[in-house]
């Protein structure tokens, strides 16, 4: 082995080390296909999940008033992603695709490196191959960095994300060749079924945490027993689901109780923790905390259809 190839190696092996992992608890989904695709709403799914919310394709669909894009393809169009955001009681941050300069490849990561060390998930547009969308062809939601630079763009960056067909994830590095791509190169490219960022112009929102405007509540993590969702459209009936609740930041032995809310038009996002208490919930479950975290298996079932959303407040210490 040469001397060259072995510091090669050494300098791999060390900057490899030197990386830092950002992993966010987001699980993967399956998307339906009818109907241009369902990866919007699948993707933002699979980051209510993150913020303790069930939501189903179907459900979010209906309130955007058809399918979920970054922006309104038309002034008639009638689908809003900031209001449909917005009803589902989530705050978010949009990249400024309109007033950023182009090409936006850096710039668009750099801002989805820095929501995601703020654990804020994105979701983001890529090109697929043999598509002929102008803008982006599939939504996608990141879950993952690894990086060793926290302030700047670096090539050596790997990307995390799911797209929607698998529950495996897919990592990219940062690098142009490898995952930057326009309309017309994407074809051309190896290794691309996968997808890869647009060159030119990007689209994405970080959703940045839930709507509380007193910040009385806790961080909450959901997770449910079944990665797919029943396509109605296939005549599939509704399932039911078991939910696991993780509860963080808490503190040792404070009470707290945990709410479980049926639907998204009944959830609170305003008051104190008495007011939360007086709110239009379905189940309440008091604890004392014996650590930071707290994990609830919910006896209640929960449809594959419609929301189911949860809350934790203090109530004593």
């Amino acid at each position: 082995m040469s001397d060259v190839s072995l510091k090669d190696i050494i300098k791999e092996e060390t900057e490899t080390i030197m990386r830092q992992t950002v992993l966010l608890n987001i699980p993967p989904r399956l998307q339906w296909d009818n109907d241009n695709g369902y990866c919007g709403e699948t993707a933002l799914q699979s980051i209510d999940l993150y913020y303790g919310a069930w939501i189903s394709q179907q459900l979010i669909r209906n309130i955007n008033e058809g399918e979920y894009l970054f922006q309104p393809v038309s002034f008639n169009d009638h689908r809003d992603p900031w209001r449909t955001l917005t009803l589902l009681h989530f705050t978010y941050n949009e990249w400024d695709w309109i007033n950023s300069p182009q090409p936006q490849f850096r710039d668009f990561y750099h801002w989805m490196k820095r929501s995601t060390l703020r654990r804020h998930p994105v979701i983001f547009g890529i090109f697929l191959p043999d598509e002929d969308e102008t803008d982006y062809d599939h939504i996608v939601p990141a879950v993952s960095i690894r990086y060793q630079n926290e302030d700047q763009y670096d090539p050596h960056d790997t990307i995390i994300y799911y797209d929607l067909y698998n529950a495996e994830q897919i990592e990219k590095n940062l690098n142009k060749e490898e995952f930057g791509a326009t309309r017309e190169t994407i074809n051309d490219k190896e290794d691309a079924d996968d997808g890869c960022l647009p060159l030119d112009i990007d689209y994405g929102i970080a959703i940045t945490g839930i709507v509380d405007e007193d910040s009385v509540t806790l961080p909450v993590r959901l997770s449910v027993s079944e990665w797919d969702e029943p396509n109605p459209i296939f005549r599939q009936h509704s399932r039911e689901m078991r939910g696991t609740i993780t509860v963080n930041n808490m503190t040792n032995r404070c009470f707290y109780a945990l709410l479980r809310y049926s639907s998204y038009e009944f959830v609170s996002t305003r008051g104190n923790a008495n007011d939360f208490l007086l709110s239009d919930f379905d189940m309440r479950h008091e604890f004392m905390a014996t650590s930071t975290d707290y994990v609830y298996e919910d006896p209640m079932a929960i449809s594959t259809s419609g929301s189911v959303y949860y809350r934790c407040i203090l109530i004593s210490e």
